[in-house]
């Protein structure tokens, strides 16, 4: 199982046109795959389960990068690439808020289910 997924096997997020899979560590824009490194996927779990709460960097980053050290730039090039795969742009944040001085945002509503069986 890959880290950080205890307990979430079973789950999936779906917010705007995309689904995340955290078992499957698969990303979908309107069923089609959206291609993250590990660390953008992380990042992106780690928010999508905080939704509407700005979440430090340091905690992201200790969450990522599981107490490694790490310059903030790592973070700040994960974020631009989940921006990229959303369609966002900094100015323009419909999926990932910058707070300035504090952290992160997600700011879409987030609809947790069960993920349904594979036939």
């Amino acid at each position: 199982m890959a880290p950080g997924l205890d307990g979430k096997e079973g789950l999936e997020y779906a917010f705007g046109d995309f689904v995340l899979i955290p078992a499957l560590m698969k990303f979908e824009r309107d069923g089609q795959p959206v291609s993250l490194t590990m660390n953008a996927f992380r990042t992106l779990l780690f928010l999508v389960e905080h939704p509407n709460r700005v979440v430090a960097k340091r905690e992201l980053l200790d969450y990522v990068w599981e107490g490694a050290v790490v310059e903030e730039n790592s973070l700040n090039q994960c974020i631009t690439a989940l921006r990229r795969a959303c369609g966002d742009t900094r100015k323009e944040a419909r999926y990932i808020a910058t707070v300035s001085g504090a952290g992160y945002r997600f700011a879409m509503d987030v609809t947790v289910r069960e993920r349904k069986p594979v036939s």
